[in-house]
């Protein structure tokens, strides 16, 4: 069971991408890219829409000495995950994100500034039963985040209830971050929301094209089981419970990819992924023993070019940091109420 729920959260989280929650994390994903998408493009079609997705024009022109871009990031995740043995041993999880963030970009001396600032919510409650047993374990973080050159920011609040815990946190705290590290580069970086754009239809994935009016709207559809969700994206993870786990995905589990794009200068006007994923309630029998598997997983993350620009902390210099408290911590000397809750947690 435990093997088996850690193999599902893997899948969790590689089927929402990560996403940077936002949005409302309820209902019916939300499209900001919308048009005819009812006829799949043919090759030629495909071929010419390539041709127009410029690196050089798709973020304006970048040599300018007055360049700019904002970016409105939105997306939302909603998950309900259940898992239930002949034996009376059950876990769920229900998790709800949500987030609204700018991102700008401006010229710098050597490459970009890049800077973020927004909100973000999430909520997560776990269930596990054994027997006679029942541990309910509730998680919450929200607040205000902003993202410099030097260092993560958070306004706000982490609380985690539940198994012999009740540990909240709530303050200003920053982590300095290298951008030379992939990750940070990686998750803002111009040329990866390009290369999302066209790779899926470089690739050869089922594309959907609208040419009508002023932008050219694109859908690219991929199958999420044949894509995303394969053996060798969980490197870390028993690979016997993953492939039965994948295997339960229902096939009609996709990740689509929206783009809009200015026909007459090349330029990005909104970029979404959106997945959306389940696994049917289903019984597997083994001998004397069984189990109940269920899941539905709806995901979005949104990139819509608008003139917005991201705040700063207002006093960058109260934010506690956390990096340098970690490296300098003693456990059994520090009485603040971040190392009582560190404490908590780590027995």
């Amino acid at each position: 069971m435990r093997k088996f729920i850690t193999s599902a959260m893997c899948l969790v989280l590689l089927s929402s991408c990560a996403l940077a929650f936002g949005g409302c994390g309820e209902g019916e994903q939300k499209l900001y890219v919308e048009g005819d998408f009812a006829q799949k493009a043919t090759a030629e079609e495909v071929s010419e829409v390539l041709s127009g997705l410029e690196q050089s024009t798709m973020f304006g022109d970048r040599d300018a000495e007055d360049w700019s871009l904002g970016i409105h990031m939105l997306g939302d995740v909603s998950l309900d995950l259940r898992v239930a043995d002949r034996d009376g041993t059950s876990a769920s999880l229900e998790m709800r994100g949500s987030s609204d963030y700018k991102v700008s970009y401006t010229k710098a001396e050597i490459g970009t500034d890049t800077r973020m600032s927004g909100t973000v919510d999430l909520n997560a409650e776990t269930q596990v039963t054994e027997g006679d047993a029942r541990f309910d374990v509730g998680m919450d973080v929200g607040g205000s985040a902003y993202l410099t050159e030097e260092a993560a920011y958070l306004d706000g609040s982490f609380s985690v209830s539940g198994a012999g815990m009740n540990v909240g946190v709530s303050g200003k705290y920053k982590l300095p971050i290298d951008w030379s590290t992939g990750s940070w580069r990686d998750a803002f970086d111009l040329y990866t929301v390009w290369s999302m754009v066209s790779g899926p239809l470089t690739a050869g994935y089922d594309a959907y094209i609208d040419p009508s009016g002023a932008e050219t709207k694109i859908k690219v559809t991929l199958d999420l089981k044949e894509t995303v969700l394969n053996p060798g994206s969980f490197p870390s993870t028993d690979s016997s419970e993953m492939l039965e786990l994948i295997d339960l995905v229902g096939d009609d589990s996709v990740l689509e990819i929206y783009s809009s794009v200015n026909k007459e200068t090349g330029e990005l006007i909104a970029f979404g992924m959106v997945v959306d994923a389940a696994i049917p309630e289903t019984t597997e029998e083994d001998g004397e023993s069984s189990r109940t598997v269920s899941m539905q997983l709806n995901a979005s993350v949104w990139y819509l070019v608008e003139d917005v620009t991201a705040d700063t902390p207002a006093d960058p210099d109260s934010y506690f940091d956390i990096q340098g408290f970690v490296d300098a911590w003693t456990p059994e000397e520090d009485g603040t109420a971040f190392g009582r809750a560190l404490r908590q947690i780590r027995r």
